[in-house]
């Protein structure tokens, strides 16, 4: 994800690009993002046990983070992982609740 060259650190450029499809699949799919809490389950279906699923979040939590415009400490979710040598993939479900106005409407004395 991160590459170190000349005293820097910076973004491995397929990464960058990544980062770009996931924010713009989620833009397709929404409108408008509420800031506040924003659930993310991420599942990465690999094809074998050499990469460590954990770091994939970081870019697809960056994906998300620039489709919503919702920062990252609003976040709640989880990640899990599965072996698939047939179709390796990273599905990723995004979501918030609507207000729920009856929350809104008890009066306690």
């Amino acid at each position: 994800m991160w590459r170190h060259g000349r005293g820097r650190t910076y973004i491995n450029p397929a990464t960058k690009a990544e980062i770009g499809a996931i924010a713009m699949m989620l833009k397709a799919k929404r409108i408008h993002w509420n800031i506040g809490k924003l659930f993310v389950n991420v599942v990465v279906y690999r094809p074998d046990m050499r990469a460590d699923p954990v770091n994939f979040l970081d870019a697809i939590l960056d994906g998300v983070k620039v489709a919503t415009g919702v920062d990252d400490r609003y976040y709640s979710g989880s990640w899990d992982w599965q072996l698939d040598k047939e179709k390796p993939r990273i599905e990723i479900t995004v979501w918030q609740e609507e207000e729920d106005e009856r929350i809104h409407s008890h009066a306690h004395p």
